[in-house]
């Protein structure tokens, strides 16, 4: 049995009754917001943060499965997020709020969505299809140090096919857009909005 069954397993078997005796009954949304909260284990990657003097900053990890909570229940603004965590107990006891006080102000929100997204991921690859074939768009990729990994567009002429290796990377393109459309789908990515030029 792989690390995910062994999750999907102790979840159902364990934290699913648990929940159910410490929170309302538990609906299908619900089930699946703590099954991703759990899986994912997002505490382990929100950096904790120190203080010494003044108000200490708000509970990173519960802004944090709050953003989680936001698309999986595809809210489509912070302020609707909001809502229905002060008016809903079990989505907030999931996100780590006991009290409707506990819940920080829309700006905190913002201030801490800003902080979580400011952390980049290190690119290695572009992956394209044959619609990029160009060679200004391979030049600009690799003046950013990545891989250009583009089908190639035979216009006309033969296709070139790719090496083993670069095919497998490639390949793993169709998988990543499952995932964006899922994203879009189910976790209110067609709703992603950002505020000024960032």
């Amino acid at each position: 049995m792989n690390k995910i069954s062994q999750v999907w397993c102790h979840i159902q078997s364990t934290l699913f009754p648990f929940l159910e005796e410490e929170l309302d009954p538990l609906t299908e949304k619900r089930k699946k917001l703590i099954s991703i909260l759990e899986m994912v284990r997002i505490e382990d990657f929100v950096p904790v943060r120190w203080w010494r003097l003044g108000c200490p900053p708000e509970d990173r990890v519960a802004l944090a499965k709050a953003f989680v909570s936001k698309m999986v229940y595809n809210y489509s603004t912070t302020r609707e997020l909001m809502d229905r965590l002060e008016t809903t107990p079990n989505p907030r006891r999931i996100c780590g709020w006991e009290r409707v006080r506990s819940i920080p102000s829309e700006s905190t929100f913002s201030r801490s969505f800003a902080e979580l997204s400011s952390r980049r991921v290190t690119s290695l690859y572009d992956l394209m299809d044959s619609a990029y074939d160009a060679d200004r768009i391979k030049a600009h990729s690799r003046s950013l140090g990545h891989v250009p990994i583009i089908d190639h567009n035979p216009r006309g002429g033969d296709k070139v096919d790719m090496a083993p290796a670069t095919k497998r990377r490639y390949d793993e393109r169709s998988t990543a857009e499952r995932g964006f459309s899922m994203l879009k789908e189910s976790f209110g990515g067609r709703n992603a909005r950002v505020r000024g030029h960032e």
